[in-house]
């Protein structure tokens, strides 16, 4: 019971509820919905998303390894235009560690996207409330 309430109102809330759903079957069905889609939604955070889950991680990484190869092919044509000449028979390693270094670069690349979208978000927010509070000379909070 809440507080303030007298003993039985939650029952008459109750009562009155189901009437009214009793009497718009359009409504009951909509709330069954809901209360279906909400079980499956708890369904797939118990299971940790499941197949949902792996795939977006995979597809996450298929993208980053794909980008990181944009990125090398991207060494070896500007390599080409400026006639750098590579040494030949690179090992492994070495291969290995340009892959890690345009992996490194589409994650820079990619952060620096995000906090340039963020600063300009704030940068907004800053801007409406200077001006709120300079052309109608009160501020909203």
């Amino acid at each position: 019971m809440i507080r303030g309430q007298q003993p039985g109102e939650d029952e008459r809330e109750q009562q009155a509820e189901t009437d009214d759903l009793r009497r718009d079957p359009l409504r009951l069905e909509k709330r069954e919905r809901h209360r279906e889609e909400a079980e499956e939604e708890k369904d797939l955070r118990r299971h940790g998303g499941g197949v949902l889950k792996r795939n977006s991680r995979g597809s996450s990484l298929f993208i980053l390894f794909g980008a990181s190869g944009v990125f090398g092919k991207l060494k070896d044509a500007l390599n080409l235009i400026w006639g750098v000449v590579v040494k030949p028979g690179r090992p492994v390693r070495t291969l290995i560690r340009d892959r890690f270094l345009s992996f490194a670069m589409v994650l820079g690349i990619g952060f620096l996207l995000l906090a340039s979208l963020e600063n300009e978000d704030w940068l907004d927010g800053v801007a409406s409330k200077l001006i709120s509070i300079i052309v109608i000379g009160y501020r909203y909070d």
